[in-house]
């Protein structure tokens, strides 16, 4: 995964830092006290592990971000976007994911910032490659944030997440999880039979037929439902244990990007 150097993170820790909360001092103390609670919790910790001399939540905090590892700071900012709390201080924290955007795009980090969608705050992803971000995943959270997708949404969102955290079976497991629900929710809509159970192959080819994509999608989209079926964690490994690469997980988060926005652009039309 992607290295944070330390210009990166000193850029990172006065974004935080320098958050212009509020004018009261006791909404700013409880931002501070939410976020400080929300590490807590997803660190599964009683206390941040820094130093206790230092008393003040805000204080805590923000030593924590400065020395925690780079996996700990890419949620402690997720965390610090989700505790954002009143719609009043809703530009301000709109400014402070760009302002996080801004310094991977400079410093040349492969990390990017979702887009704020519907009650989901904005998740910190993977990007290696400028164009599959922005030609594939970027238009498929786009195409996934209609309401009736929802599901599909999260789904996917964890699929990115997982492949943040290497955990590439998961990631792989969440992709087929994502596009299966997102063929299910367009066969219900429309009131078409969903045939198959369980094969969502077999479903895929019926989806893109009743909605005239050309037949030859089908063929990249077989690759996805193997991968699904040999590789993810949804299914036993045996006697022989399951080795699941980067490469694998990336090509399963491109390929089923790239499948969910063409299937719902194609289901608008």
């Amino acid at each position: 995964m992607p290295t944070i150097s330390q210009q990166t993170r000193n850029q990172l820790f006065l974004l935080l830092r320098e958050l212009p909360l509020s004018d009261e001092p006791w909404a700013e103390g409880h931002y501070w006290e939410s976020l400080r609670s929300s590490v807590l919790h997803s660190l599964g910790a009683i206390e941040l592990p820094i130093d206790r001399s230092y008393s003040g939540t805000r204080e805590q905090v923000l030593v924590y971000a400065h020395s925690c590892s780079d996996t700990e700071l890419l949620d402690l900012l997720e965390i610090a976007l989700s505790c954002s709390g009143s719609w009043e201080l809703q530009r301000v924290f709109d400014e402070f994911a760009y302002c996080i955007n801004d310094v991977f795009a400079t410093r040349g980090v492969g990390y990017r910032l979702t887009p704020q969608d519907r009650d989901q705050s904005p998740q910190i992803v993977v990007v290696e490659e400028t164009v599959s971000y922005e030609t594939a995943i970027e238009p498929a959270l786009q195409a996934l944030a209609s309401e009736q997708f929802a599901a599909a949404d999260q789904e996917f969102r964890t699929a990115l997440q997982h492949y943040r955290n290497s955990r590439f079976p998961d990631c792989i497991t969440w992709c087929g999880n994502a596009m299966e629900s997102v063929l299910v929710v367009i066969a219900q809509s429309r009131g078409w039979k969903i045939p198959g159970k369980g094969k969502m192959g077999i479903l895929f080819k019926s989806v893109i037929s009743e909605l005239g994509i050309p037949p030859a999608y089908q063929k990249p989209f077989d690759g996805v439902a193997t991968l699904r079926g040999q590789l993810s964690s949804a299914h036993g490994g045996g006697v022989k244990p399951r080795v699941v690469s980067q490469r694998d997980a990336r090509y399963m988060l491109a390929i089923t990007a790239a499948t969910i926005a063409l299937v719902i652009d194609s289901n608008s039309r």
